[in-house]
């Protein structure tokens, strides 16, 4: 007999989704890992991505980057503003809008700091500074996903 794809489909990510869910309320999954899974998420091209950004996984996902979006580089927010834009999340009216914003404030100042030559002498520290510095390749992502979130939230206040 042929598998049925779309079946076996659904169910992994049945299985899936509850396995993600119960590490990310036991606080096992991190910022960066929690950006990556909303990039893949957002790279399917089928219903599963669809269903994914507005069900229960979305929702845990939702508080525990809340949570941890203090943790997150400049690439995690450029992966988490493109999933947000090729899932059709509106987040601007959220809490994790404000808290995502704040976290691109702390990392855009870093990146000013380290720019102006404001350097610390430890090793480690410098190669967490420079994981965290936006570059141009963060920025045009971020501008690029940003611009069609923001395109798409004044098409449903205008049509409201």
């Amino acid at each position: 007999a042929a598998l049925d794809w779309n079946q076996a489909a659904w169910q992994f990510w049945s299985q899936w989704e509850a396995a993600f869910c119960s590490n990310v309320v036991a606080e096992r999954v991190n910022a960066e890992e929690l950006a990556v899974v909303a990039y893949s998420i957002a790279r399917m091209r089928s219903s599963l991505g669809v269903a994914a950004a507005h069900g229960v996984f979305w929702s845990v996902w939702h508080d525990a980057f809340v949570e941890r979006c203090a943790d997150a580089s400049a690439q995690n927010l450029a992966n988490v503003a493109w999933a947000w834009m090729r899932l059709e999340v509106t987040p601007l009216k959220d809490h994790i809008w404000r808290v995502w914003l704040a976290r691109f404030d702390v990392l855009l100042a870093m990146s000013f700091h380290e720019r102006e030559g404001v350097h610390h002498h430890h090793n480690h520290h410098q190669q967490q500074q420079h994981h965290n510095v936006v570059g141009a390749t963060e920025l045009t992502m971020i501008v690029h996903s940003m611009s069609r979130v923001f395109r798409r939230y004044d098409r449903r206040v205008c049509s409201a």
